[in-house]
């Protein structure tokens, strides 16, 4: 992307413990908090002890986006458990589900430089791969076809984190703050997986059932 000569703004939804504020804390990089929003009180408690927004929305469906400040950066895991396997799967008819819907019209209402969508890779195949297809329509058809679009599955344990927690990532970057020549966006690479082992005291016996009660 064509570099910012100022200080990245970025805004989220379904900010949970907002590890996008930590990430780019972490990394360094000049950023201002435009906007955070959660439903859950004590999420909403800690974010602002925290991490301090200039805003922040109870409700991102019930938000004027119109009105809503811009940002560069959007970012937003969107409710799972319409999609995730674990649930019912009633993908869109579940009111939770719908908050992608919320997400998008942020993106079309105030057109962010870029945009990183979250969800369970079993978004890709609910209501027979249908709620993806509209996903995917949805965000490309914003401003008729503003954004460059791209998806894929990653792996947490691929990169550095000690759990298996594979998630599709969506980017969408305005096709006018692209560089020339762009052909796809620069996915972060697998890391070698790391052993415990080296964390575990050695065995040196086969222990008794004593051993574990103990343990207990």
């Amino acid at each position: 992307m064509v570099p910012l000569q100022r200080p990245l703004r970025i805004g989220t939804d379904c900010s949970g413990m907002e590890t996008p504020i930590m990430a780019l804390k972490h990394l360094k990089v000049a950023h201002v908090h435009v906007f955070s929003s959660d439903i859950d009180k004590n999420v909403k408690k800690q974010i602002e002890q925290n991490w301090g927004p200039e805003v922040f929305y109870d409700d991102l469906m019930a938000r004027d986006n119109d009105a809503a400040p811009p940002c560069d950066l959007y970012i937003a895991g969107f409710p799972c458990q319409s999609f995730s396997s674990a649930g019912k799967q009633r993908g869109f008819k579940d009111k939770r589900g719908e908050v992608f819907f919320g997400c998008a019209e942020y993106i079309e209402a105030q057109k962010p430089r870029a945009f990183i969508l979250e969800n369970v890779r079993a978004i890709l195949t609910n209501d027979r791969g249908r709620t993806w297809a509209t996903v995917m329509r949805t965000l490309n058809n914003i401003d008729d076809g503003a954004y460059h679009v791209e998806y894929k599955i990653l792996d947490t344990q691929e990169h550095a984190v000690p759990q298996s927690r594979r998630r599709v990532y969506i980017i969408g970057i305005l096709k006018t703050a692209l560089p020339a020549k762009f052909l796809s966006f620069p996915w972060p690479e697998s890391l070698p997986l790391l052993s415990v082992e080296p964390l575990l005291e050695p065995v040196t016996k086969k222990p008794t059932m004593k051993e574990h009660v103990a343990v207990l």
